[in-house]
């Protein structure tokens, strides 16, 4: 059977959006990987953001940015 895997894309907000659903369904938020882990050049406002993300929780699992 194959898996439909969403990810998410949350407009600069996404660890406060991962926050959120942690605090609904329980959980785990893991993989983070932020901007300032990323080879590329990246302005000092997004180097503290989320470039990727998983959330686990039961049967829910998505990936966000």
């Amino acid at each position: 059977m194959n898996t439909l895997v969403p990810f998410i894309h949350f407009a600069g907000n996404c660890e406060e959006a991962l926050k959120f659903y942690k605090s609904c369904f329980g959980g785990e938020i893991s993989g983070i990987q932020r901007f300032s882990d990323s080879p590329m050049p990246v302005p000092e406002t997004h180097k503290s953001k989320i470039m990727y993300s998983e959330f686990k929780s039961g049967g829910l699992f998505f990936l966000a940015s």
